[in-house]
């Protein structure tokens, strides 16, 4: 079985090298968690979090010491031998579906984000 993850970009001679790592958790709720972790440990949040439209699976994006990005994602698409290779040109409208804006926990009627401690 192949997922949409597992084929070839092809990319100009600038990008050459390893771009990511990806770690595939066991859910959304997951690469929330692990995302807001990184969050508050320092690390810069660069994408996410949001879903991709390739592969339909959830993302978070970080910047990473290494001088690559670390990927969390959940919920990839897994295709069969009936699956179709196709393409698609890179950009915006299909590297997502949606992306949410992070911020810090709150609760209705509580103070504001910037208020907690």
């Amino acid at each position: 079985m192949l997922s949409p993850g597992q084929f070839l970009i092809q990319t100009p001679p600038f990008m050459k090298g390893i771009e990511h790592f990806t770690f595939h958790m066991g859910g959304p709720t997951d690469v929330m968690t692990a995302g807001y972790r990184f969050v508050a440990k320092g690390y810069e949040s660069f994408w996410g979090p949001g879903r991709h439209q390739l592969g339909s699976n959830w993302f978070w994006y970080f910047n990473s010491p290494l001088g690559c990005h670390v990927e969390y994602d959940a919920d990839m698409d897994i295709h069969d031998d009936s699956w179709i290779a196709r393409e698609a040109p890179p950009g915006a409208d299909t590297s997502q579906y949606f992306l949410f804006e992070h911020r810090a926990k709150w609760a209705p009627g509580g103070p504001g984000p910037a208020q907690q401690h």
